[in-house]
């Protein structure tokens, strides 16, 4: 998945960070995905699968539940009497049991900033990885800043198209490809994953992709650009010391 993004020849990635409020008619909404060991999607009785859900997540009489993928029982509509009733089913033992369970009981209308959800900071971060990498090797830069822009953001008017891509990663250029690695890395197990095992999935997904950056920047024969700070001889040569 994130080869799509993540291409420095053939792809421009347009970026819309900017969230809506929450419309009225999400008010109170939740969505299950219901765990497999549950087995509401073997069943053929939609009106004791209903009561199964009440049960399992302990639902008053006033909370509406209803299958919202056509009969497959997989994505399932929690309607709650206020939004704040809803946020705090989300934090009851019967929730947590959800995620455990390998299901996910989350909010319809996802309100969560850009920055503090788990694939859009993946999404991101291997989409600025090669032009960021390429600014330490100035051959390869100079190759593609010949390019269309790598990243243009649509937030402001008009949009904006990023140059600095090192700075994505919450460190300056002159700190180096190191801590804007690790600042990314940071990031991802700090984010929040609907699915459970997706923090995982998408961390050892950047570092795959690391290693497939490194490799390329090494095969390319191009050293990374520096500054000599040694020794040097009469002919101004340096000669390591």
């Amino acid at each position: 998945m994130g080869d799509l993004y993540a291409s420095a020849l053939g792809v421009t990635v347009v970026r819309h960070r900017f969230i809506p409020a929450r419309p009225r008619s999400y008010d109170g909404e939740l969505v299950l995905l219901p765990p497999d060991k549950w087995g509401l999607a073997a069943s053929d009785d939609p009106a004791s699968a209903v009561l199964a859900v009440r049960d399992r997540l302990k639902c008053p009489p006033s909370i509406h539940v209803a299958v919202a993928d056509g009969g497959a029982m997989k994505r399932w509509a929690l309607r709650y009497p206020t939004h704040d009733a809803a946020l705090a089913a989300l934090r009851t033992p019967e929730a947590e049991a959800v995620e455990e369970a390998g299901g996910a009981l989350f909010a319809a209308w996802n309100s969560r900033p850009y920055e503090e959800r788990g694939w859009t900071t993946f999404e991101s971060a291997v989409t600025t990885e090669v032009v960021a990498r390429a600014a330490y090797f100035p051959r390869q830069h100079e190759a593609l800043s010949r390019l269309p822009p790598k990243l243009i953001e649509i937030d402001e008017a008009p949009p904006r198209i990023l140059h600095n891509l090192s700075e994505e990663g919450g460190v300056g250029e002159e700190q180096g490809a190191g801590p804007r690695i690790e600042r990314i890395r940071a990031r991802i197990n700090a984010a929040r994953f609907t699915g459970r095992g997706d923090r995982e999935v998408v961390a050892k997904l950047y570092s795959d992709y690391i290693t497939i950056v490194n490799n390329a920047f090494v095969a390319s024969g191009e050293g990374v650009a520096g500054i000599y700070e040694g020794g040097r001889n009469d002919e101004g040569e340096a000669d390591g010391r």
